[in-house]
């Protein structure tokens, strides 16, 4: 095998990492759940905030299409 270049910090691909797993060890490393997140106070506010935004987007384009059948 030779060196991985040197912008690469890995000396293996990712698929041949999976390849190389037995079939029970797939099964068993894709079936854990990753936990959450921790995000700060201000990317929980921003996220709802664009929760938001969708919403009342989602909002205006229906009453935009009722009000174009009318």
């Amino acid at each position: 095998m030779t060196a991985p270049p040197p912008y690469r910090t890995e000396a293996h691909d990712d698929a041949e990492l999976i390849d190389g797993l037995e079939p029970d060890q797939l099964v068993v490393n894709t079936a854990k759940p990753l936990p959450r997140m921790a995000l700060s106070a201000t990317w929980n506010v921003g996220f709802w905030l664009l929760r938001l935004f969708v919403l009342v987007m989602a909002a205006m384009a229906v009453a935009v299409f009722v009000a174009g059948l009318r």
